[in-house]
Parts: C-alpha cells; structure tokens; sequence
C-alpha cells in the first residue's frame, strides 16, 4: 500500500467515526446496499464522502486506486473487528 501510515490511521479513524455515528455494522451497510444493486466499491466511496476527510493531502501522491486500496483494508479490518465482536462468549 503507498498511502503513509498516518494517513492510513486518520482515514480509517474518520470511516470508524461514519460507522459508529450510522449506528449499523459495516456488514449490514454491505448487505443494504447489495439489496440496491450497488458494489463495495461504492459503500467505501460513501463512506469516505461522509466522514469529510480532506482528500487533498492524499492526492499530492495518490490516486484513486491508491485510495481505494486503503479503503479496502479499512473496511475489512472494521469487518474483522465486528466478526470478533459479535462472537458468541462461551
């Protein structure tokens, strides 16, 4: 991935932030907008567009693809991370 670090962690702090706000897992806002006929691509794009994360230091030296990348990973580690929240505790 090139984005730098601190970058990665300020954007999946402002997806993190969407999220929570929306009050639904990522999960169900994947299956939401599978029931509408739209990819994953476009809920990442949303979900960026909605957070109001500045962009414009990203596309000094990345591009879309770029971009999308790190939103990907973004949205898996958060779907990961509700996977392993809603575990059944034995």
């Amino acid at each position: 991935m090139k984005i730098k670090p601190e970058d990665y962690r300020r954007l999946s702090e402002a997806i993190g932030r969407v999220l929570a706000e929306q009050g639904k897992t990522f999960a169900e806002m994947q299956q939401a907008y599978r029931n509408r006929g739209l990819g994953a691509m476009r809920l990442r794009w949303d979900r960026l567009w909605l957070s109001g994360f500045d962009t414009n230091s990203l596309y000094v030296y990345l591009h879309d693809a770029h971009i999308d990348t790190a939103l990907r990973a973004i949205c898996q580690e958060l779907t990961q991370l509700e996977e392993k929240t809603l575990e059944p505790k034995l």
